[in-house]
């Protein structure tokens, strides 16, 4: 949604490059910005990471568009469906990330594939402890995930 909200103010050639990669209409959110746009513009952050396998031209407007400092980490995923491609790129541009002086860590939900989603879930649920986000109508709420894999699964797992 973000990538086709910032279509709209794009050159034509960029557009139809956009609409290529998102493969479906190109109606922008209603809102105009779309869910990461909303996010960085509710709530401050010391530090935003985005991990893209867009073209670098198309990831360095988008940044300039988000209209806040972000770090752009450019990533090779041949299928945003792919759980062993999405939680091993995720989980090596993570243990970049979460170092010893990174803060709290913060997921937003709301973009990207189910995949995606799930993937965040369980490494903010186990290897890099996070708050969850989602977005709706231009506003960011804080997601409960009402479980935690490494007290209520794993020993359900192991009796």
């Amino acid at each position: 949604m973000d990538l086709k909200a910032m279509a709209v103010e794009a050159p034509a050639a960029m557009r139809k490059r956009i609409s290529d990669l998102v493969r479906g209409n190109m109606d922008p959110p209603e809102d105009g910005k779309g869910p990461l746009k909303t996010m960085v513009h509710v709530m401050a952050f010391d530090a935003v990471h985005l991990l893209a396998d867009i073209p670098a031209d198309i990831a360095e407007r988008f940044v300039k568009w988000l209209d806040v400092p972000a770090v752009l980490h450019k990533v090779d995923l041949h299928g945003p469906t792919n759980y062993k491609e999405v939680f091993q790129i995720s989980d090596a541009e993570l243990a970049k990330i979460a170092g010893p002086d990174a803060g709290a860590l913060h997921y937003l939900l709301s973009p990207g594939t189910p995949t995606m989603a799930a993937v965040w879930v369980l490494l903010g649920k186990t290897k890099y402890p996070g708050r969850f986000w989602q977005t709706w109508q231009g506003e960011a709420t804080e997601t409960e995930i009402p479980f935690d894999i490494t007290l209520d699964v794993v020993p359900r797992l192991l009796r």
